[in-house]
């Protein structure tokens, strides 16, 4: 065992060893992770294939740099690495969810938490443990470790050649994945969702893709003028209508329609866009009233928007105020706001 040990030690400096230990720590943390999040161990190709190419990357680096500071980039990568799991993992047993770079500008409000994040990691010691080894590791083997100079040869250059055709094989071949809701593409090139990503491509990859999408956003995120389409006309509204019932009273359904004139609204602008927007409202089937509208004539409107609400949080035990309001009010169980990222904003719009 001490030879054993005796003799990482004499390899730990060197780029290989220093490639092949970082690339089978970012793969076992990765397995690690995705056992805690996701429930299974099972084996992902893609997040296998990109810790091999941030293996070679590693290899590429780390031979660039003097002895000393090989020894330093060494520890410091594998610590970095431990940090990001550890740091994933709690946010998500106390969000369900990952963080993202955007969440990051905001992330002094998490020690509103501080309380949630210390039981956290008594409950969760073990793990973090675990997380911590490969960085343990290599600060004892590398105690006192022999520097060693590294020269360059064929088979490095052979190592580069590989890494180059393996990562534009495997772009293409995220390229190609256009299949599903968001597909492989999308969540590589476009989209920044970190908790998906992380199960298709691992921790880390997603999170770079998150970061390379935050400050470089793709043509498609850009914000541009909006495009306006002007629909064909419909069928004109149908007359006042008169529903009958015997045990209910009559409903009458009419066309609820403002007062606006559209067309002297788009000839009073030269706004392109104004102008396309006008003749759009102008040409929509209007709403009928129903047996609802003016029920609420006369009464004030208190119009609430709870952030992070969730349904699992109206209970008639824990909650009798919301339940009582949600069970003898209206409920509108067919509502689902278009956009994830800044919903609370897009929600009371489309509230309102």
């Amino acid at each position: 065992m001490k030879s054993l040990f005796k003799d990482l030690k004499q390899v730990s400096n060197t780029s290989w060893f220093i490639a092949l230990f970082s690339f089978l720590a970012r793969y076992l943390s990765g397995l690690l992770f995705r056992w805690l999040v996701y429930g299974s161990f099972r084996f992902v190709g893609l997040d296998f294939l990109f810790c091999v190419l941030f293996g070679l990357l590693v290899y590429i680096i780390s031979s660039l740099l003097g002895p000393r500071v090989r020894k330093a980039f060494f520890v410091i990568l594998l610590l970095i690495m431990a940090l990001l799991f550890i740091s994933q993992f709690l946010y998500f047993q106390l969000f369900k969810t990952l963080y993202t770079v955007y969440s990051m500008f905001n992330s002094l409000q998490i020690l509103e938490f501080y309380r949630d994040i210390l039981n956290l990691i008594l409950d969760y010691w073990w793990a973090l443990i675990v997380f911590l080894i490969p960085f343990g590791f290599v600060v004892v083997v590398t105690y006192r470790a022999p520097l060693v100079a590294f020269r360059w040869h064929r088979f490095s250059l052979l190592l580069v050649v590989v890494g180059g055709l393996l990562w534009m094989s495997m772009l293409m071949f995220i390229h190609a994945q256009e299949e599903g809701n968001p597909s492989l593409n999308g969540l590589y090139h476009r989209d920044s969702q970190v908790f998906m990503g992380s199960d298709k491509f691992g921790l880390l990859t997603a999170m770079r893709v998150d970061v390379r999408n935050y400050f470089f956003p793709s043509k498609a995120d850009v914000e541009t003028d909006p495009v306006v389409v002007i629909p064909t006309p419909s069928t004109p509204p149908l007359e006042t209508e008169v529903i009958e019932s015997p045990n209910e009273p009559e409903v009458i359904r009419e066309p609820w329609v403002l007062d606006i004139d559209f067309d002297k609204l788009s000839s009073s602008t030269k706004n392109e866009t104004l102008q396309k927007m006008d003749q759009y409202f102008s040409q929509i089937n209007p709403t009928y009233t129903n047996e609802f509208t003016g029920i609420a004539e006369g009464f004030n409107l208190i119009f609430i928007t709870a952030e992070a609400y969730s349904r699992f949080s109206v209970d008639p035990e824990l909650t009798p105020t919301l339940y009582m309001m949600q069970e003898q009010g209206l409920k509108f169980t067919n509502f689902y706001n278009p956009v994830w990222s800044v919903s609370t904003s897009d929600g009371e719009y489309v509230g309102v």
